[in-house]
């Protein structure tokens, strides 16, 4: 079969495209499919017309086609053209005139066939088509620039020039009328800067390889990511009454609105503001940050619960912050739990809450496992006495013991996976 591509979807693809960029920044300033899995097959055997041999199917650019800014894993690279060489692409030497194209599938046996089949039924023979993105040799060590720029009110500005500079490469990125873009460039620590008329700003990435990066480049405060202040967690997504990190420069001195209402801020820097979602959140919301400098705002969802464990080393992934119930100290190596003992968990995101008996108690109670073992809950809802901080008491399972993997269960969310040493 041959999969119909309109001039519609061709410009969604193409290198530039502000569909992209929307899509990449369509919720906390970023994207993850809201968790939907999915898989991608990207074409190399363009010719290099379009970008450089090896790093496009005569039409788009591997970084668009790309998965990365998803999951890794998810995105195999095949040598096909965008279509078959004997039509348009051929003549016009973007393929090769026996090029095959990777849409027009004949057979079952068409790589993109392999990986579309093997993906839905749940086998892995598609992980053995083409090569992951992760291994690509020009993918791997590259990545894609898309630029916004927008003045220190967050008003979107025409890009007249914005650069890219890291240490091995220095380029100027092409312009539309409303953003600034390169396919190919050296993945690691870059600068940006950027002029419209008489305002100019510059921002320092991390530019990932395999993907397109974007960036919005302004004056005064701008906001490069949210997420839940105990730990990364997917999909993406915050609750009411959770501890979220607003991540960005030129945060000193502000104020943050959530669809108009005020939130506490527990601690502030230029980089970084630690605040709490307001109990009445809910929907598609904008936040907004504000101070003396101007103001930026970006989208989030928020849902029902968005569990997120605090860890001992604040990694995200390490020993859970627990305590015995009994003695109230921390749970560690030299402290370990035992079976049948009560533990405090403590983590954000669990969510609404309603007053009984002096307490405040989550409106959708969550679970917990341990060692894949149910911890009956016997508590959870706010910490007492601490604002957005979460509190689960549970009774350790028995046929526990060592270090054991701990993770919080609320409706469809699951939290990231910490440990807890039971002895």
């Amino acid at each position: 079969m041959s999969l119909p591509f309109s001039n519609d979807v061709l410009d969604e693809l193409a290198s530039g495209s502000e569909f992209q960029f929307d899509l990449a920044t369509w919720n906390q300033a970023a994207d993850d499919l809201n968790g939907v899995d999915a898989i991608t097959a990207i074409g190399n055997g363009g010719t290099g017309r379009a970008t450089t041999k090896g790093f496009d199917d005569g039409l788009i650019a591997l970084t668009s086609g790309s998965l990365g800014f998803y999951r890794p894993g998810r995105t195999r690279v095949i040598p096909f053209c965008h279509s078959d060489g004997s039509g348009l692409l051929g003549a016009s030497g973007l393929c090769s005139s026996g090029a095959k194209g990777i849409a027009q599938i004949d057979s079952a046996m068409h790589d993109s066939a392999r990986i579309i089949i093997s993906f839905l039924n749940g086998t892995n023979e598609w992980q053995t088509v083409g090569t992951a993105a992760e291994q690509d040799p020009l993918l791997s060590v590259n990545g894609g620039l898309s630029v916004m720029m927008r003045d220190a009110n967050d008003g979107l500005l025409a890009p007249g020039g914005v650069g890219a500079m890291n240490a091995s490469q220095t380029k100027a990125l092409n312009t539309t009328s409303r953003l600034a873009y390169t396919d190919m460039f050296a993945a690691g620590l870059t600068t940006l800067t950027g002029a419209s008329g008489a305002i100019s700003a510059s921002a320092q990435i991390t530019l990932a390889p395999a993907v397109y990066q974007t960036v919005v480049l302004k004056p005064g405060p701008a906001i490069s990511g949210v997420a839940p202040s105990a730990a990364a967690v997917f999909p993406l997504g915050v609750a009411p009454g959770q501890i979220i990190s607003i991540y960005g420069t030129g945060l000193d001195g502000a104020q943050v609105t959530m669809g108009g209402t005020m939130l506490q801020i527990l601690s502030a820097s230029s980089t970084l503001i630690n605040a709490v979602v307001p109990d009445s959140a809910s929907g598609f919301t904008n936040l907004t940050v504000q101070n003396g400098s101007g103001v930026t705002t970006v989208n989030l969802a928020i849902q029902t619960a968005v569990p997120a464990v605090f860890t001992l080393d604040r990694s995200g992934h390490g020993p859970a912050a627990a305590v015995d119930a009994t003695t109230g100290i921390a749970i560690d190596a030299s402290h370990p739990a035992r079976a049948g003992d009560s533990i405090e968990l403590f983590l954000t995101g669990l969510g609404a809450t309603t007053r009984s008996a002096g307490l405040d108690v989550a409106n959708q109670q969550p679970a917990v496992t341990i060692g894949g073992r149910n911890c009956p809950v016997t508590f959870a809802g706010r910490a007492p006495g601490f604002t957005g901080l979460d509190q689960i008491n549970c009774i350790v399972p028995i046929g526990t013991s060592g270090t054991e993997e701990l993770v919080v269960i609320s409706g469809d969310r699951v939290s990231n996976s910490t440990t807890v040493i039971i002895q």
